[in-house]
């Protein structure tokens, strides 16, 4: 039988950590960056030099888990930085594609939120066993841009060979329409005097028609994505917007 894995975890990182009341997300993400057996005491006891150096190490340990996970370069990685002041906390920081570096109490609750997907997803070993990683609308209080950054993440963690990857979603953004065929429709319809919940395994069928309708898109909602639209009149009055491609 394989794996389930139910996400998102109920707790979240902090911006700051504690070493001394982990969460089980901060646990995980630990666990990652200096091994399992590690003890945070430890720190405490040697020269501020090597401290820093382990942090540093941790650091980049955690980025090969992430790199090796994906399997895709997403231009993010983590950042522990280290308190010399107080060596029971660390602070993290997310660096984006572009090198910004942002603490993350200055991100938004969807970037923590991504942050703590990440490390759920990296604590698994895929090469053990069949895994199927269930995420309930991963998309939450995400940017557009962060919202495909997260899609294609969870394709690339879908495309090895042992991980089944299940996310419910209410964004166009999370719906790749190049691959058609991974997508399916929950729709809500009545049977016989029943409601009754029925899966569309081809809602791609027709422009992906039914899709659209259930997220609520019109037609006038596609010109937000036309590099140009051209608005002429048309009969009676009307004005008809053309997208451009």
């Amino acid at each position: 039988m394989p794996r389930a894995h139910l996400l998102p975890p109920p707790d979240e990182i902090r911006s700051t950590i504690s070493l001394s009341t982990l969460n089980q997300a901060e646990s995980q993400l630990l666990k990652l960056a200096f091994g399992p057996g590690f003890n945070f005491a430890q720190l405490n006891a040697i020269s501020e030099l090597i401290y820093k150096r382990q942090i540093t190490r941790a650091s980049e340990k955690l980025n090969g888990w992430l790199q090796k996970v994906f399997r895709s370069h997403s231009g993010l990685a983590f950042d522990l930085i280290p308190d010399t002041a107080q060596r029971d906390k660390l602070s993290i920081s997310l660096r984006d594609a572009h090198g910004g570096l942002t603490p993350l109490g200055s991100r938004g609750a969807g970037v923590r939120r991504v942050m703590t997907l990440l490390t759920a997803l990296m604590a698994n070993d895929y090469n053990d066993d069949y895994h199927v990683i269930l995420v309930d609308e991963p998309e939450a209080s995400l940017h557009a841009d962060s919202q495909h950054l997260v899609r294609s993440l969870l394709e690339s963690l879908g495309a090895q060979p042992r991980v089944q990857v299940i996310y419910a979603t209410h964004s166009p953004s999370m719906v790749n329409v190049l691959r058609p065929h991974n997508v399916r429709l929950l729709e809500r319809k009545r049977v016989e005097a029943t409601a009754t919940s029925i899966v569309a395994n081809r809602p791609f069928e027709g422009g992906f028609q039914p899709v659209r309708a259930s997220l609520g898109i019109t037609p006038a909602d596609s010109l937000l994505y036309a590099p140009v639209a051209i608005v002429v009149e048309g009969h009676g009055g009307r004005r008809t917007a053309a997208p451009i491609n």
